[in-house]
């Protein structure tokens, strides 16, 4: 959870150093929910207090008006589908970066709102990924690279 930790993510140049320095060699990253609020610009706290974070995607997320988004997820680009689920309070603020073409439905399969961005290897969501997805995560990666 990056928002029981702001501060110390925020200031942890090091670490933000060397993922950007992983995302410019277009090595793979996927970045689950709160891993996808720290790829961003930045996260935005219950009080209103910005906390930079990686800049690597264009968005910022925020933790005010807090609401939960809750259950299972399927989402589908082409004859391409990951599954698994989805469970967060924040909300994608601030988007200049353009969201990969998937279609997210829930388990009812009724079209939902969730955002997954894929670019240069890196995927992005507030998607968990079910574990038995990690192999074709990591073929669609590779297939995303070779662009």
């Amino acid at each position: 959870y990056p928002e029981l930790h702001l501060d110390q993510l925020g200031k942890n140049q090091s670490m933000m150093e060397q993922i950007k320095y992983h995302a410019q060699q277009k090595r793979s990253i996927v970045a689950e929910c709160g891993g996808m609020m720290y790829l961003g610009n930045s996260i935005k706290d219950k009080q209103g207090a910005t906390f930079a974070m990686t800049n690597i995607l264009n968005y910022s997320t925020s933790l005010q008006n807090m609401k939960l988004h809750l259950g299972y997820r399927e989402i589908q680009c082409g004859n391409t589908s990951f599954r698994g689920h989805e469970f967060h309070y924040s909300q994608i603020i601030d988007q200049d970066e353009t969201p990969a073409p998937f279609t997210a439905t829930n388990a009812r399969g009724l079209k939902m709102h969730m955002p997954v961005f894929c670019r240069d290897g890196i995927w992005a969501s507030y998607l968990h990924l079910y574990l038995g997805e990690r192999e074709r995560m990591h073929q669609f990666l590779k297939q995303l690279n070779a662009l």
